[in-house]
């Protein structure tokens, strides 16, 4: 199905409502909201709740899109069917209450058996120590309101100006979310590679696979518009963080969602197209939330909805476990130099024992069906530690969260309440692993390769987003209690509404935005332009399953082909957790200079041994002249270092023939070989 990108986030979001969002708000009216928690933090549940459940099944029994939709329609039956029982239970319980009120006048209130557990009073209990939702500088529902339109609206805004991811992390993770969606399995290149296994949380390219049979939607017009609407619910659920780590603080729910948003590391790794990082910091949010709240509260059952939330993680994103052990297992120890009433042994047995034991044995499934490519030799990490990456952790991050995150280090050292122990040693920890790697070397003697599976680029770009947030959440409550602002609702909502404004207008009017903003962005944008994507589409829509295309062999031009055109492309983005692919990156180089050259001597008797049945040529390459356009191409930066011209043209061969072109973009077909009888 064609449609905008604009219509195909509005189908994602209609159906993130009904596979959890509707069974989230039912389960928060019917149970979750006595136990203290928020229906921000009900719908991350049942999404958490979903990826382990379509991964465990996927592992088992293989992707399929009749097995996913029945434990997604499942799960929400069983959410309805807990807010019927629960609603009808408490009408029966208010009829009893009110015949045995009738019998028994005499009785004084205070000898009611029912007195001590009014209903209600369980839940007020609980809200209690998490604070009230209204007790916060957005005084009133209309300022509440549009403080969550105002969140939620920044991340997914972009969702209805883009066409297509921009960076080229989406590249690869697209081509992994097609193989789940047209092989079934999530550890191998079925059915293109077989041969190809690898190492990679699979629960958000289930999602892509499962919503692009569901919506009928090619992936590109899933993976974007999904992960930014995960994007903005996970701004929001930092509003319950704020409130889990530093309970009774009343500027926290506020305070947290605008560091965490103003930082700027979040968002830029969203525009980064690095999409799992997304939505694995969600599922970390969630859990820390979950952890934190069943610590104030010592409830059992939020204890094990949280290893719910760390198995998301794990399932979701390899680096951004790894990123929250490192800030996690160091815990286990400094935990115990906290100051705080919870520094108990009971609390310490429940963070790290109770809750880590039940959600590794929720990823169990998947660990089973993945676990010898662990130990497989190509499957390493390829980026050193620099001290240039100083500027992941600042510059990305906004610089204005980071320096007022050292003063709330600085309090939070004084303090050392529990978060604050977590986040300052999470800090240092990011810190080391991103640049010093002392840790590493002080493992290297006993035999423990600790930079094996760590990405340091990436641990100094999202390590730090959760505690640069949170610390300087707490500088700006520091402030704010000596320095009190009480603006009025009125001014608040006419702020709140003139950002709400703003970004409708962005959308409505990008043209001028877009043209404006090439004079202050040096990134290179989308690697493929609309007409490029009418190229593929046509592939799609008009080559036989089994095609094999002849793609741009360098940089990241024709990386889109396969996910887009899905059908078999000679070049595909290489990984650093592939085990097995040798042979089709050979088969990539040999086919390099026929596709640079395709009017060549030689070039036919290639074409014809790999069985190439098609050749797609980029706009860029065929129009370059056209660069600039950005209703056209959405670039901002010329691709010098992946660009290159063609050295014949394909319409020099005569056994290639144009079967499409729109504004540069080119489709050649290779004509059977004449054979003499």
């Amino acid at each position: 199905m064609r449609v905008s990108m604009g219509i195909a986030t509005l189908l994602n979001l209609a159906a993130l409502i009904g596979l959890a969002g509707l069974p989230g708000w039912l389960l928060y009216r019917a149970w979750l909201k006595s136990l203290g928690l928020s229906w921000r933090v009900s719908v991350g549940l049942v999404l958490a709740a979903l990826s382990v459940l379509f991964t465990g099944f996927s592992s088992l029994f293989g992707y399929s899109l009749a097995l996913t939709l029945a434990s997604g329609v499942g799960f929400l039956a069983l959410a309805g069917a807990a807010f019927l029982l629960t609603g009808y239970l408490r009408r029966r319980a208010f009829r009893e209450q009110r015949s045995f009120t009738s019998l028994s006048v005499a009785t004084p209130p205070s000898a009611s058996p029912h007195s001590d557990v009014s209903p209600g009073a369980t839940e007020g209990r609980m809200s209690a120590s998490q604070g009230s939702d209204k007790d916060s500088v957005f005084r009133g529902a209309l300022p509440e309101l549009l403080f969550h339109l105002l969140l939620f609206g920044v991340f997914v805004a972009p969702a209805f100006v883009l066409y297509l991811p921009l960076d080229t992390d989406a590249q690869g993770f697209g081509y992994l979310a097609l193989m789940i969606r047209e092989g079934g399995t999530i550890n191998t290149l079925t059915p293109w590679q077989p041969d190809v296994e690898y190492l990679y949380s699979p629960a958000l390219f289930i999602w892509w696979a499962f919503f692009s049979d569901l919506l009928a939607l090619p992936l590109h017009q899933v993976m974007l518009p999904f992960t930014h609407i995960m994007a903005g619910l996970a701004a929001l659920l930092t509003v319950d963080l704020g409130q889990a780590l530093l309970p009774g603080r009343r500027h926290l729910r506020w305070l947290m969602p605008l560091t965490f948003t103003v930082g700027l590391g979040f968002f830029l790794t969203l525009m980064d197209s690095a999409y799992t990082s997304i939505m694995a910091l969600l599922f970390v949010i969630l859990f820390l939330t979950l952890a934190f709240s069943a610590v104030q509260t010592r409830s059992a059952w939020l204890t094990g909805f949280a290893p719910v939330a760390l198995a998301a993680v794990a399932l979701t994103h390899p680096d951004t476990i790894i990123i929250l052990l490192l800030g996690y297992v160091p815990f286990y120890g400094a935990f115990w130099l906290s100051q705080s009433q919870h520094r108990t042994r009971e609390t310490w047995l429940r963070l790290f024992v109770l809750i880590p034991v039940i959600g590794v044995a929720l990823t169990v499934p998947w660990l089973a069906r993945v676990w010898p490519l662990f130990f497989e030799e190509h499957v390493v990490s390829p980026f050193p530690l620099s001290r240039s990456h100083v500027t992941q952790l600042v510059l990305y991050q906004g610089g204005l969260i980071p320096l007022l995150a050292l003063g709330g280090a600085a309090i939070a050292l004084r303090r050392r309440w529990l978060a604050d122990v977590l986040m300052l040693t999470w800090l240092v920890f990011v810190v080391d692993f991103s640049i010093f790697g002392l840790t590493a070397s002080l493992a290297a003697p006993v035999g423990l390769d600790l930079m094996r599976y760590v990405y340091p680029f990436s641990v100094a770009w999202h390590g730090p987003i959760i505690p640069y947030a949170y610390l300087a959440a707490l500088a700006g409550d520091y402030l704010l209690d000596r320095w009190p602002v009480k603006p009025s609702p009125r001014f608040i909502s006419g702020l709140l509404g003139a950002g709400v404004a703003l970004i409708g207008l962005a959308v409505t009017f990008q043209r001028p935005f877009l043209d404006l903003s090439r004079r202050v962005l040096n990134i290179y944008g989308a690697f493929s332009s609309r007409a490029d994507l009418a190229a593929m589409a046509y592939l799609r829509e008009n080559t036989p399953q089994d095609a094999l295309i002849l793609n741009y062999p360098f940089g990241f031009e024709g990386h889109w082909v396969p996910v887009i055109a899905e059908r078999e492309s000679v070049a595909f983005r290489e990984q650093p957790f592939f085990s097995g692919a040798e042979p089709y990156y050979e088969r990539a180089a040999r086919l390099a200079g026929v596709y640079l050259d395709p009017a060549g001597e030689e070039t036919r008797a290639l074409v014809e041994e790999y069985g190439v049945t098609h050749i797609i040529i980029p706009q860029i390459v065929a129009a370059p002249d056209r660069f600039g356009d950005m209703q056209a191409m959405m670039r901002w930066r010329w691709p010098r270092q992946t660009w290159y011209p063609l050295a014949s043209s394909p319409s020099d061969a005569d056994w290639l023939e144009l079967v499409f072109e729109q504004d540069g973009a080119q489709v050649y077909r290779v004509l059977p070989a004449e054979r003499d009888d």
